[in-house]
């Protein structure tokens, strides 16, 4: 296994990870995209409000489906062991 193999095993774990914590926490996820989306809208002054509240729409999408399922939490995918030498 290479030095990229690694990188990548440990970046998946990492993800997964984050993926559970955000399906953990996902109302204050949502909470964070709002005060994304209103600063956003600011710093825009609503010129692209409709393209922000759509891409706000799908990010909380994707949270909803990080949330709890059927009680259980996200998997979070381990990390592979080396092979044995």
């Amino acid at each position: 296994m290479g030095f990229l193999d690694k990188a990548l095993d440990k970046g998946k774990a990492a993800l997964g990870k984050a993926e559970q914590l955000a399906g953990e926490h996902a109302d204050q996820v949502k909470g964070a995209l709002d005060k994304v989306e209103d600063a956003a809208n600011k710093a825009t002054k609503n010129k692209y409000k409709s393209q922000i509240a759509g891409a706000g729409d799908k990010a909380s999408d994707f949270v909803d489906g990080l949330e709890k399922k059927d009680g259980k939490p996200v998997p979070v995918q381990e990390e592979t062991p080396p092979p044995a030498q």
